[in-house]
């Protein structure tokens, strides 16, 4: 479950916005992971639409002010594959200008995004579309580069484990099970 909370207090910069991760178990919902933006700033509005497909998380961000943004916006894709996040890749607009809203509205499909721009263009709005968004290649567990055994190991060391962040847990689901190794056995011997 993704939970925006967009006016939310980062490192005491209001309205920064965050957005939380749960999960559901036996004993109910847990929290099980916050996401703030790169580089918080006071009113960036960071949450404000979100869009989670698989383990790939694009958060809109429409009022952004840290450099080099002045108001233009900006989206920030996550690929929710290991422990950590990482600090996300910015997505903005090449043609932004101040107060477009870029971000205001986000969405995944398969391995594009569209993120809307509700100002501009003397606010009639644009939206736009991107490509390969989708993680790269997340059966390479270790990031080598390949697909290979030391994956298939690291994959059956957390085998049967549930929880947040586990290498092996291809498919963002909190368990490294069969799926995931039917997954990562699919691209045995490929390429990243």
């Amino acid at each position: 479950l993704v939970v925006t909370a967009p006016n939310d207090t980062v490192n005491g910069l209001v309205v920064a916005g965050s957005v939380y991760l749960y999960e559901h178990d036996a004993t109910g919902w847990r929290e099980i992971r916050k996401i703030n933006a790169p580089s918080p700033a006071a009113r960036d509005f960071f949450g404000v639409d979100v869009a989670f497909e698989g383990s790939t998380l694009l958060v809109g961000a429409y009022q952004s002010q840290f450099p080099p943004f002045t108001l233009n916006g900006y989206a920030c894709l996550f690929h929710l594959t290991g422990s950590d996040p990482g600090a996300g890749t910015i997505i903005t607009a090449s043609d932004g200008e101040p107060h477009d809203l870029f971000g205001w509205h986000v969405s995944l499909a398969g391995d594009r995004a569209v993120i809307t721009s509700p100002m501009e263009s003397l606010n009639q709005g644009v939206a736009y579309v991107y490509t390969g968004v989708s993680p790269p290649c997340v059966e390479d567990i270790d990031g080598d580069g390949a697909v290979s055994l030391a994956d298939l190991a690291i994959m059956l060391s957390n085998y049967g484990a549930s929880g947040p962040g586990l290498a092996g847990d291809l498919d963002a689901d909190f368990d490294v099970d069969l799926q995931d190794l039917a997954t990562l056995l699919a691209a045995f011997g490929s390429s990243c």
